[in-house]
């Protein structure tokens, strides 16, 4: 909690760069203290979860140092901001309940239904179609300030189409790119054992695509004041996760779960893209219908990249004194 609330901290000043840094110090820790505890030949839950305190509280350390830390502790505290603080989380609070519930229910009634074999097949399938959804939740974290300032404009529905249309692209794209490579990717990284995980794995890539834009519309919500509409979405999929899973998961097993998460995710999708056309004045031409903009908008991106990438360092010149 500690960490979350430094983050979002960050976030709010707009300190992007300092939020990512306290971000990424969960996954570094964590990495490196169970790198520490394999080669040490450790085997122990309790430690490997110890790594992973260990991350988090290095990251909230990080967040506190970076953020603006002296401001606060001069700040008085507020009633009337604490209250509608309260008044907005609480609306938030029940859709981050059922996606906790919605991610990881599959894999609850697989532990409890299946093999554990069969449960391990199918997490690797969810790590890997987990590596497509960092592209729109990441960008969500710039997009939200972009929302709010453009909802003060009154030019909030260009600002969400915009976002969500390069986004929808990009990501499919990515997960185009991602599916195919799990033939070859995951008994690479994973052992020849783990082939079985390969079909779930591209079952799930759609999916995670879903997730993905679900977060982008549910982002554009919460930057107007509305977060209670991503919060109904994530209890709409909940919904379907636990029908699907009755229906699909006896007879199909791990191949029903991960159909019973497209479809979760779906249903959520079609609640969110219908709301944000009656809420935000979306049109699905403006949603998924790429514009010369952002062509142009591509175009310029991977000429930098590849600009960046062919880039050679420059030589300094020879001094006559080299000579």
């Amino acid at each position: 909690m500690g960490s979350l609330c430094a983050g979002a901290w960050l976030e709010g000043v707009g300190a992007i760069r300092s939020f990512n840094i306290s971000r990424a110090t969960v996954p570094a820790v964590h990495a490196a203290g169970s790198i520490v505890l394999f080669a040490a030949g450790s085997r122990s839950v309790r430690l490997f979860a110890t790594a992973m305190l260990i991350g988090v509280a290095a990251s909230w350390i990080v967040a506190g140092v970076q953020g603006p830390f002296r401001a606060a502790l001069c700040a008085r505290p507020s009633w009337s901001l604490a209250g509608r603080m309260a008044h907005y989380g609480s609306r938030m609070q029940f859709g981050s309940w059922a996606n906790a519930a919605n991610v990881r229910f599959d894999q609850l009634l697989l532990s409890i239904l299946a093999p554990a074999a069969a449960l391990g097949i199918y997490v690797v399938g969810v790590s890997y179609a987990g590596l497509l959804v960092p592209i729109p939740f990441s960008a969500t974290f710039v997009m939200l300030p972009h929302v709010v300032d453009r909802h003060r404009a009154g030019l909030v529905r260009e600002c969400v189409e915009q976002w969500y249309r390069r986004l929808w692209w990009t990501t499919l794209a990515a997960g185009a790119a991602l599916a195919p490579l799990a033939v070859v990717v995951v008994p690479l990284a994973f052992g020849q054992d783990f082939r079985g995980a390969v079909p779930v794995a591209m079952l799930l890539v759609p999916a995670a695509a879903i997730l993905g834009m679900n977060e982008v519309l549910s982002t554009a919500f919460q930057g107007i004041g509305r977060p209670e509409i991503g919060s109904r979405a994530e209890g709409i999929g909940l919904l379907v996760t636990v029908a699907a899973l009755v229906v699909f998961l006896p007879r199909y097993g791990i191949y029903g779960a991960a159909v019973a998460s497209l479809l979760a995710y779906g249903a959520a999708h079609v609640y969110l893209v219908r709301k944000a056309g009656v809420i935000l004045g979306t049109t699905p031409k403006g949603l998924y219908v790429p514009t010369r903009a952002d062509t142009m908008a591509l175009r310029l991106v991977v000429v930098h990249v590849a600009h960046r990438l062919m880039r050679r360092p420059s030589v300094p010149p020879i001094s006559t004194q080299e000579l």
